[in-house]
């Protein structure tokens, strides 16, 4: 198990390949977020009418797919990160 966070952009998920390759560093955690607190900042694939609605509902499945734990991230950092390290403790 590897000691290393890697925070990876919403596309990654969008080539298999990736899947194995974070897997190699340890457990992969899906942060979800409600839709409602993410932002287009600086995302051009995000703007527009119903944009992030639509990643989501064709990423969420590859989220699910590519996660080995899922996370509610509605909370502050704080909060998402204390869940994550319980997971971690907890199992490894």
């Amino acid at each position: 198990l590897s000691s290393t966070v890697i925070a990876t952009g919403g596309g990654a998920v969008t080539v298999e390949a990736n899947k194995n390759l974070l897997r190699q560093n340890g457990p992969v955690v899906f942060i979800n977020r409600p839709l409602a607190q993410l932002t287009d900042e600086n995302r051009p694939l995000s703007r527009g009418a119903g944009a992030i609605e639509a990643l989501w509902r064709i990423r969420e499945p590859l989220y699910r797919d590519f996660s080995d734990y899922e996370v509610a991230g509605g909370d502050g950092a704080d909060v998402v990160a204390e869940k994550i390290i319980k997971i971690i403790a907890d199992r490894y």
